[in-house]
């Protein structure tokens, strides 16, 4: 939902992306037509907010951003795969150039920048939005932005998702602020009574078991938001609510029994 949009190339863009073309070749007709930066996913603030001491070690480590477990969880074949690449998972093996705008990984070493991506796209979304004097919701699923108000300076209403049932839990009234959610519910599969999600415990290797079932922050960073609420989801109700309460986070912590938990909000 945009009001005041006026850029011509916006259809084009929607109209190639729902064609199918490469994410790659979109990119490039984006730097082409001016409305992105070659390198901006590239830059070290990028990285930077990946794997930030204060983020990782604070919140224990909670989440993984060096990902050779991609492969492994790909071809799963018992828990010695997975301590084969323990010493990989490790943030401080990750050296980053200022001066030269690179990253030096660790032998046998990637990056998964599936905790921030979508909450680094809706700032750069957010950003352009305000360049072009435009109000509306950037809905990237689980990342919402606010742009502004809505016409007569009333707040966009978003709804949380009930994480274990067809409803929603609460409903939020934002304006110029972000509203992230981190869960387990929408990428998962169960077997044998199991419930396997996509949030990994980097203690664990494994999908977190913390007793969460989605975890809302709110800011007007939706990269940071996006970082800390998938931290959260990790370490449980109680570290989650202490990291936040020393951090200043506003968030709406949901466990897996429906309890509601609101942290400076």
């Amino acid at each position: 939902v945009v009001h005041g949009w006026d850029d011509p190339r916006m259809p084009t863009i929607a109209g190639l992306r729902n064609r199918g073309v490469p994410p790659k070749a979109l990119l490039a007709f984006c730097e082409k037509a001016g409305l992105v930066k070659a390198n901006s996913v590239c830059e070290s603030g990028y990285l930077e907010s990946c794997i930030r001491e204060d983020l990782n070690e604070n919140a224990e480590r909670a989440m993984a951003v060096t990902n050779p477990l991609k492969v492994v969880l790909e071809n799963y074949e018992g828990e010695e795969e997975l301590e084969k690449i323990r010493p990989l998972v490790d943030f401080r093996q990750v050296e980053l150039d200022e001066e030269r705008k690179m990253a030096r990984l660790g032998a046998g070493q990637s990056i998964d920048f599936g905790a921030i991506a979508k909450g680094y796209a809706a700032d750069e979304l957010n950003a352009l939005y305000n360049e072009y004097g435009c109000t509306g919701i950037i809905d990237l699923g689980g990342s919402i932005y606010a742009v502004g108000a809505r016409e007569g300076s009333e707040p966009w209403r978003i709804a949380v998702q009930d994480p274990r049932g067809d409803g929603y839990k609460e409903t939020l009234e934002l304006v110029s602020c972000a509203a992230v959610t981190s869960g387990d519910y929408q990428r998962f599969f169960k077997r044998d009574g199991v419930r396997y999600h996509h949030i990994i415990d980097p203690k664990t290797l494994c999908p977190a078991r913390s007793g969460i079932a989605s975890v809302t922050v709110i800011g007007k960073n939706s990269m940071l938001a996006d970082a800390y609420a998938t931290a959260m989801f990790v370490m449980g109700a109680e570290k989650a609510v202490e990291f936040a309460e020393k951090n200043g986070v506003c968030a709406l912590i949901i466990e897996d029994d429906g309890t509601e938990i609101w942290v400076n909000g």
